[in-house]
């Protein structure tokens, strides 16, 4: 499989999982300006992943999303800890956990695949920018 392939598939995965976990989380908050943040982010997500599947049809390559199992544990454990604690603080530090783990895959994989092209080194970096500025933003509701 080629470098860009599989830089893509990770890039796919990473947004699925960020709009995923917050498309479960967005509803839950009552905080209207930590709401509209991850609504944004949400939208900034979606649109890599977008992008993420498009650039592999064109590869004719099918983009796979997280298994099925991993989405179920996640879930479960977003619900978990959404019934444990709601408050703006604890669900900020939910998504800067996340976003961490998204950047380090990202750092990674960038690192271990030098040769991928430019648009989709771009594609890795805008990513990753998106998982810094979700830190950097939230830091604010902790």
């Amino acid at each position: 499989m080629q470098s860009d392939e599989i830089m893509l598939k990770l890039i796919y995965k990473n947004a699925e999982m960020g709009r995923n976990t917050l498309q479960q989380i967005i509803d839950v908050v009552k905080d209207n300006d930590l709401q509209y943040e991850l609504k944004r982010e949400y939208e900034q997500y979606k649109a890599i992943y977008n992008i993420a599947a498009e650039r592999l049809r064109t590869l004719n390559e099918r983009a796979k999303g997280v298994p099925k199992f991993k989405k179920l544990m996640t879930s479960t454990a977003v619900k978990m800890n959404l019934a444990n604690d709601k408050t703006g603080s604890h669900i900020a530090e939910m998504v800067i956990q996340g976003s961490t783990m998204g950047m380090i895959d990202i750092i990674r994989q960038i690192k271990n695949y030098p040769t991928v092209t430019q648009e989709n080194k771009a594609l890795a970096q805008r990513l990753l920018v998106l998982e810094e500025g979700s830190i950097t933003s939230l830091k604010q509701y902790l």
